[in-house]
C-alpha cells in the first residue's frame, strides 16, 4: 500500500525491490545517519539489507509494523514507520530519517501527518509516541509540529555509538490529535 502525502511525495510499503536503494541511502549517508541511529553500523551489506527487509515485511503482514521508503520526485531519499504496534492497547511509536539532501523540504513532516492520519483513522489507534535523542534538534521538531505531549525523558534509553543518551518520549493521543486536525478525520 502506498501513501501519497504531497504533489511531489509518497510513501512506499518496504519490499524487496528497495534493498539496493535502501542499502546505499544507507552507505552513502553513514556518518550523517549514525549520529542518531543505532542500525548504520550493522548495515555492511546486502545480504544483511535483504534479511532486514525480510523482517520488515514478516512485521508488516502481522501488523505489528507499517515500514514506509519515502519517495521524492520517484527518489527514495529515507525512511518513515510506524513500529510496535500494540493492537491490544492501541498504541505504536513512529520513527523517521532522511539523507541530508532531503532535509528541510518538509518531507518528514507532510509523511508523518500522513502516517498520524493512516494510524488513527485506519488502524484506530489511540496513542502514538515518538522518541527522539535528547539532542537531536531537528527529530524533536515533529512531535512539536503535531502538538505531541512531552512525557519526560528516558534516562540512558539508547546505547548508541558507544554510549549511553537520554530519550525524549513525546506523545499524541487520538483525540487531541483530531481536536486539533478535524479536517483530517474523514
Amino acid at each position: 500500500m502506498n501513501i501519497r502525502f504531497s504533489e511531489t511525495g509518497h510513501l512506499e510499503l518496504i519490499n524487496p525491490s528497495h534493498a539496493e536503494v535502501v542499502f546505499d541511502m544507507i552507505d552513502n549517508n553513514r556518518e550523517h545517519l549514525k549520529e542518531w541511529l543505532t542500525f548504520v553500523d550493522a548495515m555492511q551489506n546486502m545480504e544483511i539489507m535483504h534479511n532486514f527487509i525480510n523482517g520488515c515485511m514478516s512485521r508488516n503482514e502481522s501488523g505489528i509494523e507499517y515500514g514506509y521508503i519515502i519517495f521524492d520526485n520517484s527518489v527514495a531519499v529515507g525512511r518513515n514507520t510506524i513500529h510496535k504496534v500494540d493492537m491490544r492497547n492501541r498504541s505504536a511509536e513512529i520513527g523517521y530519517w532522511l539523507i541530508p539532501s532531503a532535509q528541510s523540504k518538509g518531507l518528514i513532516t507532510n509523511s508523518t501527518k500522513a502516517l498520524l492520519k493512516f494510524a488513527f483513522s485506519e488502524l484506530d489507534l489511540n496513542r502514538i509516541e515518538i522518541r527522539c535523542g535528547e539532542g537531536n534538534i531537528k527529530s524533536q521538531k515533529i512531535p512539536e509540529k503535531f502538538g505531541f505531549h512531552r512525557e519526560g525523558i528516558m534516562r540512558d534509553g539508547e546505547f548508541l555509538n558507544g554510549s549511553f543518551h537520554n530519550l525524549i518520549i513525546n506523545s499524541l493521543l487520538k483525540s487531541d490529535y483530531f481536536s486539533t486536525h478535524p479536517r483530517l478525520r474523514t
